[in-house]
């Protein structure tokens, strides 16, 4: 899981999107992955370095309020 994991997040700058990048991963059980970051509380979504941010509340955080 793991591995999905981070292929995933490498493809995410590449691709642009988040869908696009698991389309590309094509892998079966993506809704495992999803939910496997979820329980981390790590949101898939890359920062650009253009933000100068060094740290975004997950997403997944405000879905709970």
């Amino acid at each position: 899981m793991l591995g999905k994991m981070k292929k995933l997040m490498e493809l995410i700058p590449v691709k642009k999107s988040l869908r696009c990048a698991q389309n590309e991963l094509n892998y079966r059980h993506i809704d495992r992955v999803m939910k496997t970051f979820a329980e981390l509380n790590v949101s898939p979504v890359t920062i650009p370095k253009s933000m100068k941010l060094k740290k975004l509340d997950s997403l997944y955080s405000y879905l709970g309020k």
